[in-house]
Order: structure tokens, then C-alpha cells, then sequence
């Protein structure tokens, strides 16, 4: 795996987290992972060991943009497909839904993950929700006009919100945040102010939320990738790289069920 340009993620001001750091090492980087969600709400621990055990099988809906897509891979499989394969793997019964689209806004996945995740989760199994979103808010809306976004920051958070109250009643839900766009510098000052803002978002509704902006930002097989492509998607190095790093956060082991916790 390609390592990164020794450039750990920081995370924002507020703190997301509380009780605990796991670490995530890409070629000699050590990057700090913030492992339990800051709030009252769920960690994983009931259905990880649930699912763990082999009691049960899962559904897993990934749920987001060309990124949850995996937009770019030569292989098809994205970060959301390689964290899939992994649980399969371990002896977990899963079942994944991708359903990202590529261009998709806040407001598009508002409209639609309700309707698509409700088509997937039968009642006699256990469901998952996975949302990623937000860099598509931020893109330029117009070359000519480089200081406009698509959509406004607020109008992405409100969608946030109401996506995520509506989430948490239905199933564990954790939530990834914006990737860069990369070729677009005005868009990816925005990306970086938003993900601070979701996160705050994220805690209020007590989801687990893992920023990868500036992880992303800071990995040579990511910008590499990108740059091989179409200057924002990366290859399968880059997915791979994401993927490891994904795994590698403690509610997301849970969400899948591959950590059972204490």
C-alpha cells in the first residue's frame, strides 16, 4: 500500500471524541483515528457481538456520492466494496447496498435514501446505515464564478440533520466524511470547512463520524490515483489506502461487526 506524505489528520477544534485514539499506519505514517462517539449514542457493542458470533446476517446500505461509488477503480470495488469483502472474509453473513451516485448533493440523497434503504431492510435481519456526502455541495457551481458552491453550507447541514434524525431511529448509522475534489482548490476550501461543521452536525445526533479530508488530502495513493485519472476519483490504490483506513475506526469494526468490543 502506498504510504501518504507523512501528514497525520488533525482533527477540528471541537473534539469528536472523548475516551480514545486507535491508530491507522500507511508506509510509516501513523495517523490518529478517533475510535468512540463523543455522545450518549450507539457505539456497536450489542451488534457487533451479535453479528460476530455468526447469530445473524446483515444489511449494510452505503449511502452517498461517486466516492461511496468508487468512481475510478479499476476493479470496481471502492473503499465501501474492499471494508465488504473484509467482513465476508471474517465469517460475516453480510449483505452491502451501494448507493452512491455520482454528482449526488445533500439535497439529492434527501430525497432518495429513505425510499431505497426501506426497499433493502426486511424486517428479520439487521440493518446498517452508512452515509458520505458533501463534497458535491461544495463544487464550483459555475467556472466562471468560482466563489459559489452548488449548494450553501447551511442548506447542506440542514440536510445533514434531517438525514441523520431520521436515520438513527431506523438503524446504527455512522457517517464518513467529504473527500476532496482536488482539482478544484475554492471547492476543497469549502470541503474543509464543512466536514468540521457535519461533525458537529454528526455529534449532536450522537453518529459516529469519521473526518478523511485532510487524510485523503495527505495520501500519496489517493492524490497519485487522482491524478492518474480524472484529477478527483483515485484508482484502486487510493480506494484500497481509504479502505484500510476505514477499517481501522473502531465504530465503523462494530457497525460491520468485526470488533466486538469489551
Amino acid at each position: 500500500m502506498s504510504g501518504c506524505r507523512h501528514r497525520g489528520v488533525r482533527q477540528s477544534e471541537r473534539p469528536l471524541v472523548r475516551r480514545g485514539f486507535s491508530a491507522y499506519r500507511c508506509g510509516g505514517c501513523v495517523h490518529s483515528v478517533p475510535w468512540e462517539c463523543g455522545g450518549s449514542g450507539w457505539d456497536g457493542r450489542d451488534i457487533a457481538r451479535q453479528v460476530g458470533k455468526g447469530r445473524g446476517s446483515v444489511r449494510c446500505c452505503f449511502v452517498g456520492d461517486s466516492f461511496v461509488n468508487g468512481v475510478g477503480d479499476e476493479r470496481a470495488l471502492g473503499w465501501t466494496g474492499r471494508t465488504v469483502q473484509r467482513a465476508r472474509q471474517s465469517g460475516i453473513d453480510v449483505t452491502a447496498y451501494d448507493l452512491g451516485v455520482r454528482r449526488d448533493t445533500s439535497a439529492d440523497i434527501l430525497a432518495r435514501w429513505k425510499g431505497e434503504v426501506s426497499a433493502r431492510f426486511p424486517r428479520d435481519v439487521e440493518h446498517r446505515l452508512l452515509f458520505a456526502f458533501g463534497a458535491n455541495d461544495c463544487a464550483t457551481a459555475d467556472p466562471r464564478a468560482p466563489g459559489i458552491a452548488r449548494l450553501p453550507p447551511e442548506a447542506t447541514l440542514a440536510n445533514a440533520d434531517l438525514i441523520l434524525a431520521e436515520a438513527v431511529g431506523l438503524a446504527p448509522t455512522v457517517m464518513i466524511g467529504p473527500a476532496p475534489i482536488i482539482d478544484d482548490e475554492a471547492a476543497d476550501a469549502r470541503i474543509g470547512r464543512l466536514e468540521r461543521e457535519l461533525a458537529a452536525v454528526a455529534e449532536r445526533r450522537d453518529v459516529p463520524f469519521l473526518p478523511i479530508f485532510e487524510w485523503c488530502r495527505g495520501c500519496r495513493a489517493w492524490t497519485e490515483g487522482a491524478a492518474k485519472n480524472d484529477g478527483t476519483h483515485p484508482d484502486g490504490s487510493g480506494y484500497a489506502a481509504l479502505a484500510g483506513y476505514v477499517l481501522d475506526w473502531r465504530p465503523f469494526r462494530r457497525w460491520m461487526g468485526l470488533d466486538p468490543g469489551p
